[in-house]
C-alpha cells in the first residue's frame, strides 16, 4: 500500500512539475535549498543534473508529510542518480569535473538535511 501511495505521489509531482503553469501552492524545495546548478558543455550531463530537482522535490514533499515510508525508494533513486553522474562526469573537462564535484557535495548536504526532516 505504501509503495502504491509513493508511486502515486511521485506521478503527481512529475505530472504537475512538467506543466508550464506553476501552481501557486506548489512548493519548490530544490529552489529553496539554494543549490547552485552548474552548466557544462555536455548536454547529457546538463539534462541529468536538471533531473535531480524533481527527485529532491519528492524528498521534500515526503519530509513535509513525514512519510518516511518513501525513504528506501528515494534513497535508491538518489544513489542511482549519483552513480550516473559519476559515470557522465568522465566526459567533462577538469574544470567542469570540479564544478560537478562541488555540486555533488552541495546536493548531498542538502539531501541529508532534508532526509533528517522525515524523522
Amino acid at each position: 500500500m505504501k509503495n502504491i501511495l509513493f508511486i502515486a505521489l511521485t506521478a503527481f509531482i512529475t505530472i504537475f512539475g512538467a506543466c508550464e503553469e506553476k501552481n501557486v501552492n506548489e512548493k519548490n524545495y530544490y529552489a529553496e535549498a539554494g543549490i547552485t546548478t552548474p552548466k557544462v558543455r555536455n548536454k547529457a550531463m546538463n539534462e541529468h543534473i536538471e533531473s535531480f530537482a524533481p527527485l529532491y522535490n519528492s524528498l521534500g514533499l515526503a519530509a513535509s508529510a513525514k512519510y518516511n515510508g518513501a525513504l528506501p525508494e528515494l534513497s535508491k533513486s538518489f544513489s542511482d542518480w549519483i552513480l550516473k553522474t559519476i559515470d557522465l562526469q568522465q566526459n567533462l573537462t577538469a574544470d567542469e569535473q570540479k564544478q560537478v564535484d562541488k555540486y555533488l557535495e552541495d546536493i548531498n548536504a542538502a539531501w541529508n538535511k532534508q532526509k533528517e526532516m522525515l524523522f
